[in-house]
Protein backbone atom coordinates (compact mmCIF):
# COMPACT_ATOMS: atom_id res chain seq x y z
CA UNK A 1 0.00 0.00 0.00
CA UNK A 2 1.39 3.64 -0.89
CA UNK A 3 -0.24 6.66 0.08
CA UNK A 4 -0.80 10.25 -1.57
CA UNK A 5 -0.72 12.97 0.61
CA UNK A 6 -2.70 16.26 -0.58
CA UNK A 7 -3.97 19.52 -0.14
CA UNK A 8 -7.17 20.63 0.16
CA UNK A 9 -7.55 24.59 -0.65
CA UNK A 10 -6.09 25.49 -4.49
CA UNK A 11 -5.64 21.45 -4.64
CA UNK A 12 -9.11 19.61 -3.87
CA UNK A 13 -10.68 22.94 -4.41
CA UNK A 14 -10.18 25.41 -7.32
CA UNK A 15 -11.62 28.51 -5.68
CA UNK A 16 -13.06 28.88 -2.10
CA UNK A 17 -15.16 25.22 -1.85
CA UNK A 18 -15.27 24.62 -5.99
CA UNK A 19 -14.40 21.03 -6.80
CA UNK A 20 -11.30 20.42 -8.77
CA UNK A 21 -13.47 17.66 -10.30
CA UNK A 22 -10.25 16.55 -12.81
CA UNK A 23 -8.22 15.94 -10.18
CA UNK A 24 -10.40 14.15 -7.44
CA UNK A 25 -11.88 11.92 -10.79
CA UNK A 26 -8.02 11.36 -10.93
CA UNK A 27 -7.45 10.73 -7.31
CA UNK A 28 -10.51 8.47 -7.14
CA UNK A 29 -8.99 6.55 -10.23
CA UNK A 30 -6.05 6.00 -8.49
CA UNK A 31 -7.71 4.43 -5.01
CA UNK A 32 -10.43 2.52 -7.07
CA UNK A 33 -7.16 0.77 -9.06
CA UNK A 34 -6.59 -0.80 -5.19
CA UNK A 35 -2.83 0.58 -5.45
CA UNK A 36 -3.28 4.65 -3.32
CA UNK A 37 -4.77 5.41 -0.10
CA UNK A 38 -5.25 9.39 0.58
CA UNK A 39 -3.68 11.55 3.37
CA UNK A 40 -5.37 15.10 3.68
CA UNK A 41 -2.85 17.62 5.05
CA UNK A 42 -3.81 21.15 4.75
CA UNK A 43 -2.91 24.48 6.95
CA UNK A 44 -6.39 24.68 7.13
CA UNK A 45 -6.97 25.38 10.81
CA UNK A 46 -7.98 22.01 13.10
CA UNK A 47 -11.32 24.25 14.17
CA UNK A 48 -12.41 23.13 10.35
CA UNK A 49 -12.13 19.59 10.68
CA UNK A 50 -15.49 18.60 10.91
CA UNK A 51 -16.15 21.31 8.35
CA UNK A 52 -13.47 19.73 6.30
CA UNK A 53 -14.51 15.80 6.57
CA UNK A 54 -18.20 17.00 5.53
CA UNK A 55 -16.52 18.06 2.58
CA UNK A 56 -14.68 15.57 1.55
CA UNK A 57 -17.77 13.26 1.68
CA UNK A 58 -20.02 15.41 -0.09
CA UNK A 59 -17.46 15.75 -2.97
CA UNK A 60 -17.05 11.81 -2.98
CA UNK A 61 -13.12 11.29 -2.24
CA UNK A 62 -12.42 8.12 -1.96
CA UNK A 63 -9.64 6.25 0.40
CA UNK A 64 -9.00 9.01 2.72
CA UNK A 65 -7.15 7.49 5.82
CA UNK A 66 -6.25 10.31 7.49
CA UNK A 67 -7.27 14.06 7.40
CA UNK A 68 -4.40 16.21 9.40
CA UNK A 69 -5.04 19.68 9.95
CA UNK A 70 -3.17 22.40 11.15
CA UNK A 71 -2.89 22.67 14.99
CA UNK A 72 -0.29 25.06 15.79
CA UNK A 73 -0.71 28.30 16.78
CA UNK A 74 -0.82 31.23 14.57
CA UNK A 75 -2.99 31.94 11.23
CA UNK A 76 -2.67 29.02 8.65
CA UNK A 77 -1.03 31.01 6.10
CA UNK A 78 1.63 31.80 9.09
CA UNK A 79 2.02 28.36 9.95
CA UNK A 80 1.27 26.87 7.25
CA UNK A 81 4.56 25.77 5.41
CA UNK A 82 6.02 24.83 9.39
CA UNK A 83 2.84 22.32 10.06
CA UNK A 84 3.22 20.61 6.69
CA UNK A 85 7.08 20.00 6.87
CA UNK A 86 6.90 18.37 10.53
CA UNK A 87 3.51 16.34 9.13
CA UNK A 88 5.61 14.60 6.25
CA UNK A 89 8.33 13.96 8.52
CA UNK A 90 6.05 12.02 10.95
CA UNK A 91 4.22 10.20 7.98
CA UNK A 92 7.93 9.53 6.54
CA UNK A 93 8.66 8.00 10.12
CA UNK A 94 5.48 6.12 9.97
CA UNK A 95 4.88 4.85 6.37
CA UNK A 96 8.88 5.37 4.80
CA UNK A 97 9.40 7.40 2.11
CA UNK A 98 9.35 4.94 -0.58
CA UNK A 99 5.33 4.06 0.83
CA UNK A 100 4.61 7.49 -0.10
CA UNK A 101 3.73 7.74 -3.49
CA UNK A 102 3.74 11.77 -4.18
CA UNK A 103 2.56 14.78 -2.60
CA UNK A 104 0.03 16.82 -4.53
CA UNK A 105 -0.08 20.79 -3.46
CA UNK A 106 -0.67 23.98 -5.26
CA UNK A 107 1.78 25.75 -3.49
CA UNK A 108 5.48 25.94 -4.96
CA UNK A 109 6.67 26.20 -1.54
CA UNK A 110 5.30 22.85 -0.11
CA UNK A 111 6.44 21.27 -2.98
CA UNK A 112 10.10 22.66 -2.45
CA UNK A 113 10.22 21.37 0.99
CA UNK A 114 8.54 18.17 0.13
CA UNK A 115 11.53 17.34 -2.13
CA UNK A 116 13.68 18.59 0.24
CA UNK A 117 12.91 15.38 1.97
CA UNK A 118 12.98 13.04 -0.93
CA UNK A 119 9.24 13.00 -1.77
CA UNK A 120 8.04 13.49 -5.18
CA UNK A 121 6.00 16.76 -5.24
CA UNK A 122 3.33 17.53 -7.79
CA UNK A 123 0.68 19.99 -8.72
CA UNK A 124 -2.28 18.73 -9.21
CA UNK A 125 -2.26 18.90 -13.04
CA UNK A 126 1.21 17.40 -13.03
CA UNK A 127 -0.35 14.74 -11.03
CA UNK A 128 -2.90 13.93 -13.70
CA UNK A 129 -0.55 13.85 -16.20
CA UNK A 130 1.94 11.81 -14.77
CA UNK A 131 -0.78 8.44 -15.06
CA UNK A 132 -1.61 9.70 -18.50
CA UNK A 133 -1.46 6.22 -21.03
CA UNK A 134 1.35 7.51 -23.26
CA UNK A 135 2.13 4.49 -25.24
CA UNK A 136 -0.98 5.09 -27.53
CA UNK A 137 0.21 5.76 -31.10
CA UNK A 138 0.67 9.53 -32.62
CA UNK A 139 -1.54 9.82 -35.04
CA UNK A 140 0.13 9.31 -38.70
CA UNK A 141 -1.23 8.79 -42.02
CA UNK A 142 -1.11 4.99 -41.71
CA UNK A 143 -2.95 4.37 -38.52
CA UNK A 144 -5.06 7.06 -39.34
CA UNK A 145 -6.32 5.32 -42.33
CA UNK A 146 -6.53 2.29 -41.10
CA UNK A 147 -8.92 3.15 -38.23
CA UNK A 148 -11.25 4.70 -40.69
CA UNK A 149 -11.18 1.79 -42.75
CA UNK A 150 -12.04 -0.39 -39.31
CA UNK A 151 -8.94 -2.34 -39.95
CA UNK A 152 -7.05 -1.17 -36.58
CA UNK A 153 -5.34 -3.28 -34.69
CA UNK A 154 -5.97 -6.19 -37.28
CA UNK A 155 -3.59 -8.77 -39.13
CA UNK A 156 -5.99 -7.03 -42.23
CA UNK A 157 -4.65 -3.78 -41.91
CA UNK A 158 -3.37 -2.26 -45.41
CA UNK A 159 0.26 -1.75 -45.93
CA UNK A 160 1.90 1.41 -46.91
CA UNK A 161 0.77 0.82 -50.56
CA UNK A 162 -2.86 -0.10 -49.70
CA UNK A 163 -3.74 3.03 -47.80
CA UNK A 164 -6.55 5.20 -49.33
CA UNK A 165 -6.74 8.77 -48.56
CA UNK A 166 -9.13 10.37 -46.60
CA UNK A 167 -10.03 12.92 -49.10
CA UNK A 168 -10.38 10.38 -51.45
CA UNK A 169 -12.94 8.31 -49.69
CA UNK A 170 -14.94 10.85 -48.99
CA UNK A 171 -14.50 12.37 -52.61
CA UNK A 172 -15.86 8.16 -53.74
CA UNK A 173 -19.12 8.67 -51.04
CA UNK A 174 -20.71 12.07 -52.66
CA UNK A 175 -23.12 11.14 -55.39
CA UNK A 176 -22.05 11.29 -59.37
CA UNK A 177 -23.53 14.25 -61.39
Amino acid sequence: MSYIITDIDGTLTTTGDTPNQPYIDWLNDQVMSGEEQVIVVSARSIDRLQETRAWLQENKVAGVEAVHLNDFGGTPFATGLAFKEYKYKLLIEEFGADNIEMVVDNDADVRAMARELGLEALTPDEAIASTMDTTEEAPTAENTASRVVGLEDSAEAPDDREIIDLKELETRALPMG
